[in-house]
């Protein structure tokens, strides 16, 4: 993997709010407007984080479970789907785990009408986010980050992980390396 060039981080961008996706930072509180929690982790780590979340929840309604299951598993997507279509207006969406993973999830949640002021993220770190080719249309994971090169699995082309992240993939896109040129 080479870094060709740095990305300038720009004041318009569509990344997720970064900072409630700190790997360091504490896990984001409790959301005191909402009146109802949906609260989901992914990965077995992730389970201190949503138990912290319960008993932030105090007596409001919430439904609360940590998967450790693939998220492609149709068993997995009912469950959150069904999650996602109990929550009324006033609900709060939380979501703990690797970038990749609560990425796909807070996809679907925008797609079923949530909006970004009604998720929260937390991010554990292991380095993986999800890419989309812009020649083959592969999604695939990888361990990078914007301004990296990896090698695309569908079209075998060395791809760039552009700084645009599609919130409707919950992936960033990636295109030819040497589409530009030297840099």
């Amino acid at each position: 993997m080479q870094k060709p060039r740095r990305f300038i981080a720009s004041a318009r961008t569509n990344l997720p709010v970064w900072s409630d996706l700190s790997w360091d930072a504490a896990p984001a509180s409790v959301d005191a407007a909402g009146r109802g929690f949906v609260l989901v982790g992914v990965g077995a780590g992730t389970a201190p984080v949503i138990e912290a979340w319960r008993q932030g929840v105090g007596a409001w309604p919430c439904i609360a479970w940590v998967e450790t299951g693939d998220l492609a598993d149709a068993a997995v997507s009912t469950r959150f789907g069904a999650a996602l279509e109990s929550m009324v207006v006033g609900w709060r969406l939380m979501l703990a785990g690797p970038p990749a993973e609560i990425m796909v999830l807070a996809a679907q949640a925008r797609r079923t009408g949530l909006l970004d002021e009604e998720i929260r993220l937390h991010v554990l770190e292991d380095g993986r986010v999800r890419v989309q080719c812009a020649h083959c249309k592969t999604l695939f994971r990888a361990t990078a980050e914007p301004g990296d090169i990896v090698t695309c699995p569908g079209c075998g082309q060395n791809i760039l992980v552009h700084q645009h992240f599609s919130r409707h993939l919950g992936a960033f896109v990636g295109f030819s390396a040497d589409v530009e040129g030297e840099p």
